[in-house]
């Protein structure tokens, strides 16, 4: 059923953008034997979509995926956990949604994932995607993966720290403490640290 819904989806988004006339997928649909390639469809799908697409990939290509993001191929399954946890994050953004008190977040994130973090960046406590913090630290952790330099990731650290200051000196401490969690330092410190590292 769920492969289904996949094809299913895939086809709506095609038909979508061949109605309003999306150069690539009119190009492909009015060629002799109207078949949009792959990296056609990769470039009109929304992220959630992608991740349903990953859910549905073989064990050995969502292995594979895994080593090119530079996670343990072991930890394959976790690829479509992973873009679904980014996806509210990237949509909130994407419209000027609020983000700092995790508002975006629509479902709970596995928690394997925040035991891949753990483990990854040797943090000692618990990465339960309960304050934005975790997001951030997922994304940094994915963009060094995927090749970011350390400088970038630095610069990303830095910002970051600065609009959590600016939230500290904004707002009560109580409701600092709420909204970003007192373990907020200690996460970010180890994320530098682990940038350092690799």
């Amino acid at each position: 059923k769920r492969k289904l819904e996949v094809i299913h989806n895939s086809n709506q988004a095609l038909l979508g953008c061949y109605k309003n006339h999306h150069r690539i997928v009119c190009h492909y649909y009015d060629s002799p034997g109207g078949t949009v390639p792959v990296w056609a469809l990769m470039e009109i799908i929304t992220l959630g979509h992608f991740g349903t697409l990953l859910r549905e990939v073989s064990d050995q290509t969502r292995a594979a995926i895994a080593g090119r993001w530079g996670i343990e191929r072991r930890n394959g399954g976790l690829v479509p956990h992973v873009v679904h946890t980014l996806t509210s994050l990237r949509n909130s953004v994407a419209h000027n949604g609020t983000v700092f008190d995790r508002r975006f977040a629509n479902a709970t994130v596995r928690a394997d994932i925040g035991q891949l973090l753990q483990r990854e960046l040797s943090y000692g406590g618990t990465i339960d995607f309960g304050s934005i913090t975790d997001y951030f630290l997922l994304l940094s952790y994915l963009s060094r993966r995927l090749g970011s330099s350390k400088r970038e990731l630095y610069s990303f650290v830095r910002q970051y720290r600065t609009a959590i200051d600016g939230l500290r000196n904004g707002v009560p401490t109580r409701v600092f403490d709420m909204i970003v969690h007192t373990d907020n330092r200690a996460k970010v410190n180890q994320l530098e640290a682990w940038v350092r590292s690799t």
